[in-house]
């Protein structure tokens, strides 16, 4: 295990992911909040150049993206299996991380909460929107076909429950880990739980 852990966070945000996963390592660490709502503030870029969070600190090496600091943070205790218990389920992991990153979070959630970075005129921010909601919506889709008859995958909006049953599940099973609680309550924000 690393000696220090220090991560730089959002409230509400896709680090939201990272802060669970430490607390369900058991790992010590220590943290900063960097408010990103209206844009990645210019005095802590030097942390991460690509403006973004998480970041996450290791014994004074700065790691970044979500899928390399939650690999990061489950090496630290791999008696705990956190990706999974066999190569495949640790490479379906990977798959799973890498496709939410890229497509459901970096393009789809992106476009729906900052539209400017894909179009320069308000005009077609809404149009972008609407593409963007559709796409989340594939992506559900997808998800959902993914984890029928699966307890685990290895929200609110959009009619969950009926729509995407499968997802709805997990998702409220995943809220109620102590982990999820914890990080929840210490980032002020609602987990979904029925």
């Amino acid at each position: 295990m690393t000696s220090e852990v220090h991560i730089y966070m959002c409230r509400g945000s896709c680090s939201f992911a990272s802060h669970i996963l430490l607390r369900e390592a058991g790992v010590p660490f220590t943290h900063d909040w960097i408010n990103v709502k209206l844009g990645f503030p210019r005095d802590k870029l030097h942390l991460n150049p690509k403006g973004a969070v998480p970041i996450i600190i290791l014994d004074g090496e700065t790691i970044t993206e979500t899928p390399a600091i939650l690999t990061a943070i489950s090496q630290f205790v791999p008696s705990k299996q956190l990706l999974g218990r066999t190569n495949l389920e640790i490479v379906r992991s990977y798959e799973w991380m890498n496709w939410i990153s890229g497509k459901l979070h970096g393009q789809a959630f992106a476009a729906l909460f900052r539209p400017a970075w894909f179009v320069d005129s308000p005009d077609a921010h809404e149009i972008v929107q609407r593409k963007a909601t559709a796409k989340i919506r594939e992506c559900f889709e997808m998800i959902e076909g993914k984890l029928d008859g699966r307890k685990w995958g290895n929200g609110r909006g959009f009619e969950m429950d009926q729509n995407f049953p499968n997802y709805a599940r997990l998702a409220r099973g995943v809220a109620k880990r102590d982990s999820v609680v914890k990080a929840a309550e210490v980032e002020g924000i609602d987990v979904l739980v029925d």
